[in-house]
């Protein structure tokens, strides 16, 4: 929904009108701070509050505070809780004075440093002192500010994850040299299952395994069973709850569990014995799951497959993992009718490219589309449908339970993207899946780039709900996230409702944890993927650096009065400023830009750019 905005007519100095001296409420909400000092307050109502720099008082961005709000601006009353302690910046000395300029958008003030050790020119992290959040201790420096070294680290501090605590590690080795038996388990050791994932993965959260029956197919997803090691509010559960989920960025991972659990005993490694909650689904072949139970399970993956050799071997390159080629192709033929099913149900397909990214020692050596294999595809159809069909199964149970929730966007967003369609010359949607799938499939390929990506920001957020109220973007009405719990703390939440279901325990005492859980985990995965896009970009602008000077053909993907985004075949994204491109005027409402002499930019065009700049992950064109 689009936020309604409450401000005054402010200078560069943010200066406020005259106001009322009474305040016409008071609300709690979240400071978002700028650069230029005034801040605006996010909070529950819908609406963006401007505060000015004097009415501030002290609170900075992030904190959560107590606001008077007036006709046109709002004050801080008081801070409710500080939304930091600890920021990154840049180390200076101005007039002999040691002081750290923070980093990002959001800070106008310099920390004064009152202790820590650091050169001029450091990236570094400081601790704001209690008493007074101007001054600050250098607890630690990240590098030398400007590389790609400290850029990254830079953003991974954001995350707040630090090592994992002995006790927690001590705890999880215990638990991993546990012998596995067979014991009150469904034993699947003698069934074909394999996984296929990435070639540089290392935690294997699921194996697959599938047969035809006389009405369709019978599908086995074989899920790790973490619950089994990581017992309910113990110190690894406290540390995966914190964490949210892992994090994996470049050639690295920050996981949510310790390596003797995620790498270990609950990766389902090829040849080697592993407790499983599984899956077994009994699918028609209209693509219907008519039946079918969770089981706790013991599994031994019979092959370690990746997508891209999968992929060889279904299209017929390939005479690898000969063994299970027919189980492959089964699995092929079922993906085609659960995608099938799906689309008829609406499902809408983005197509949005992610970066690939090739490393040599640490070193970004190219960037180009990450492709988009059949393999993937085959899972991604088996996931989704374990997902909907345990989302289903305990939501007639009324069990607590932790859902994936995804709501239809609001009438505004739906009105903007039809306007953005009407000055491209497409014919608007209706606020329903079917309608926005059909419209991504229809539209013209030159165009499918610029409408997908205006489509997905049309789209509300999905997030973690205790209610199930279905996934707009899946066009599905019980859906959640059941697959993945060596790396999602959402998916770990509901093996332990799955669990004690199983064993016929009562499911009372998990209400509040599943709360917890859903609200936990959509915080994290927001942060997660706004820390992904920074390093992402942190990477494409470092690798697009060596070709500053040098013309590269693009795609209009963004226009604002600013300048306009062009993105490369390779992902690489960059701004061309419009102060760069003489005389222009923007049209916000279709979404164009008009250059005199040069006519009109709209998204999609096709665009012909050289590269001015490229660091600290900005991205600079101008035209050719």
């Amino acid at each position: 929904m689009k936020r309604k905005n409450i401000y005054t007519n402010y200078s560069h100095k943010g200066r406020q009108r005259a106001d009322s001296k009474r305040p016409i409420r008071t609300v709690v909400g979240v400071i978002r701070g700028s650069s230029r000092g005034f801040a605006f307050l996010s909070c529950e109502q819908n609406e963006d509050i401007f505060i000015p720099a004097k009415s501030l008082k002290g609170a900075m961005h992030g904190d959560t505070v107590e606001v008077d709000v007036y006709p046109d601006h709002g004050e801080v009353r008081r801070i409710v809780a500080n939304g930091t302690n600890e920021l990154t910046g840049i180390f200076v000395m101005e007039m002999r004075t040691p002081k750290v300029i923070p980093d990002g958008k959001y800070y106008s003030r310099d920390i004064y440093v009152t202790g820590g050790r650091a050169d001029i020119g450091d990236r570094v992290v400081v601790r704001l002192s209690r008493k007074d959040r101007g001054r600050g201790e250098i607890i630690k420096v990240l590098g030398k500010a400007g590389t790609l070294s400290s850029d990254i680290e830079a953003a991974i501090f954001k995350l707040g994850i630090e090592d994992f605590r002995q006790k927690v590690l001590d705890e999880t080795e215990e638990a991993a040299r546990k012998p596995i038996t067979s014991d009150g388990r469904v034993d699947f050791t003698a069934q074909p299952c394999f996984t296929i994932d990435g070639e540089s993965s290392k935690d294997f959260d699921d194996a697959v395994y599938a047969e035809r029956t006389d009405g369709g197919f019978r599908l086995w997803v074989h899920i790790a069973d973490v619950a089994h090691y990581v017992p309910n509010h113990s110190h690894t559960d406290k540390e995966a709850f914190r964490r949210g989920n892992s994090f994996y960025y470049g050639e690295s991972v920050i996981p949510m569990l310790p390596e003797a659990l995620c790498n270990g005993v609950c990766s389902l490694n090829e040849n080697e014995p592993r407790y499983t909650l599984t899956a077994i689904m009994d699918i028609c072949s209209s693509g219907d799951i008519i039946g079918g139970e969770v089981v706790e399970g013991i599994i031994c993956s019979h092959q370690r497959m990746t997508y891209e050799r999968a992929d060889k071997v279904l299209s017929g390159e390939s005479d690898d993992y000969t063994q299970h080629k027919n189980t492959l192709l089964l699995l092929k033929e079922l993906r085609d009718v659960l995608k099938k099913k799906r689309d008829s149900e609406g499902n809408i397909d983005f197509e949005i490219p992610e970066p690939k990214f090739e490393f040599d020692c640490g070193k970004v050596t190219n960037v180009s589309k990450s492709p988009r294999l059949l393999a993937h595809s085959i899972i991604e159809e088996c996931m989704i449908a374990a997902n909907r069909f345990v989302a289903k199964k305990f939501l007639a149970l009324k069990a607590p339970f932790v859902y994936r929730e995804h709501e239809p966007p609001s009438p505004e967003r739906i009105d903007e993207l039809n306007v953005f369609l009407e000055a491209m010359g497409i014919k608007g949607v209706k606020p329903s899946s079917s309608s926005i799938a059909s419209l991504l499939d229809s539209v013209p390929q030159g165009k499918k780039a610029a409408v997908s990506r205006m489509t997905l920001r049309s789209m509300s957020k999905a997030r973690y709900s205790v209610e199930c109220g279905g996934h707009f973007g899946l066009a599905i009405k019980e859906y959640c996230h059941f697959t993945s719990p060596i790396r999602r703390y959402s998916d770990l939440a509901i093996h332990r409702v799955i669990k004690s279901h199983i064993r016929g325990e009562s499911l009372t005492a998990y209400n509040k944890d599943v709360e917890e859980a859903a609200k936990q985990a959509s915080e994290r995965e927001r942060l997660c993927e706004k820390v992904e896009r920074e390093i992402d970009e942190l990477y494409i602008a470092d690798y697009m650096s060596q070709f500053v000077g040098k013309i590269f053909d693009g795609t209009v993907s963004g226009i604002t009065e600013w300048g306009v985004y062009v993105e490369l075949d390779n992902t690489a994204e960059g701004m061309i400023r419009a102060e760069t491109m003489g005389n222009t005027q923007f049209n916000e409402a279709t979404s164009t830009m008009s250059v005199f002499g040069k006519g009109v930019i709209t998204l999609g065009d096709p665009l012909r750019v050289v590269l001015v700049s490229a660091n600290s992950g900005n991205i600079l064109f101008e035209l050719a």
